[in-house]
């Protein structure tokens, strides 16, 4: 046999300071236990731009992998996306989950407390965490913009002469 244990809470209310919100002072209040609603209505509107701006990430890979391979000679094209693999998971994959860990406990409320430990993270705020995701994400495309403009300005286009000439190189070695 089970037993369950309710717990019953009354006289409770959102407040402003100590005053209970469009209640009047003698009202009673009965609550449950569990999450409230956040009352979000543009979740959809922000997944589906969420899920175009990630597809656009993903479709800016084999690009990026075009523009590295005829930035290098021949020979040295596997060396050069081997660096740019470790670059990029140098600069992007470790660093990340410890930048937006940082930032999503910054906008945590409430933390769970066990044994004088502090747990996991109970409440956001949700305008505090959107505020600094959307600045992280604003500084880094920031960021990125010059440094594609700097790639685009140092790389040297072969002329056509040179490349057919290469191309005709290549073809008698096989």
């Amino acid at each position: 046999m089970y037993l369950f244990n309710t717990q019953g809470y009354t006289s409770c209310s959102c407040s402003a300071g100590d005053q209970p919100l469009g209640a009047p002072d003698d009202a009673t209040f009965s609550v449950t236990s569990g999450h409230c609603s956040n009352g979000c209505t543009l979740l959809p509107l922000a997944m589906t731009l969420l899920f175009l701006f990630s597809f656009g990430l993903g479709l800016a890979n084999a690009p990026r992998s075009v523009i590295v391979l005829s930035c290098v000679q021949q020979n040295q094209r596997s060396f050069a996306l081997g660096i740019q693999s470790v670059v990029r998971t140098l600069l992007g994959s470790v660093p990340a989950p410890l930048v937006f860990g940082a930032l999503v406990d910054q906008a945590c409320l409430l933390w769970d407390q066990n044994c004088d430990q502090r747990g996991a993270c109970l409440l956001y705020d949700n305008a505090s965490l959107s505020t600094y995701l959307a600045i992280l994400m604003t500084a880094v495309a920031a960021w990125a913009f010059p440094c594609a403009c700097l790639a685009l300005f140092f790389w040297k286009r072969k002329n056509a002469g040179a490349y057919e000439v290469e191309k005709e190189e290549n073809g008698k070695e096989m």
